[in-house]
């Protein structure tokens, strides 16, 4: 939504879906349907869609926004925590382009090395 309000140009609104993730509302709409990092990544979607400015977050059901930042400053961060260390700000990195986990692949390529041999690194 855009905002009439100077201190922000843009809110989105945050859906606990529980255990700590959270959908994104944007314009009425979806924005993200389930993430971890809520304001950042929707700082990232909203860049994607040349979207820049002031973002402002508030969670669903409340009067007042709780987080307000700079959309192409956010879209570069990540909030991360810890179990030896509390919440921080963090350089976003991106997933790796073939979205597939690298545990994943190696145990699975363990496992058809001992089922029969299927080749790999092609």
């Amino acid at each position: 939504m855009t905002s009439a309000n100077p201190s922000f140009d843009y809110e989105i609104i945050l859906h606990p879906l529980g255990r700590d993730r959270w959908r994104v509302e944007f314009e009425s709409e979806t924005l993200i349907e389930a993430c971890d990092d809520p304001a950042y990544d929707a700082c990232r979607a909203l860049l994607a869609r040349g979207i820049t400015g002031r973002l402002q977050t508030r969670l669903a059901g409340q009067e007042y926004g709780s987080l307000r930042l700079d959309i192409e400053h956010g879209a570069k961060l990540r909030a991360q925590e810890g179990a030896a260390s509390g919440p921080r700000l963090v350089k976003w990195r991106p997933y790796p382009t073939d979205g597939i986990c690298r545990v994943a692949v190696t145990e699975k390529a363990a496992a058809d090395d001992l089922a029969g041999g299927v080749a790999h690194g092609n």
